[in-house]
C-alpha cells in the first residue's frame, strides 16, 4: 500500500499558502493520521469550518 504523501497533496492543493499553513499545523498538532485522499479531504472540510478567533 502507498503511504499518504501529506506535503505533495498541500502542494497540490489550490487554496491560499496561509491556509495551508495553518491546515499543516492543525493536523500536526493534533496528531492526525491521514492515510488516503478521502481522509484529506474531510479533514480540510473540517478546518474549513472551524470558528477561529472572535
Amino acid at each position: 500500500m502507498v503511504k499518504f504523501d501529506l506535503d505533495k497533496e498541500l502542494d497540490d492543493l489550490l487554496c491560499p499558502n496561509m491556509f495551508k499553513s495553518g491546515l499543516r499545523y492543525y493536523i500536526s498538532s493534533n496528531n492526525i493520521s491521514i492515510n488516503n485522499k478521502k481522509e484529506f479531504e474531510k479533514i480540510i472540510k473540517e478546518y474549513a469550518n472551524l470558528k477561529i478567533g472572535g
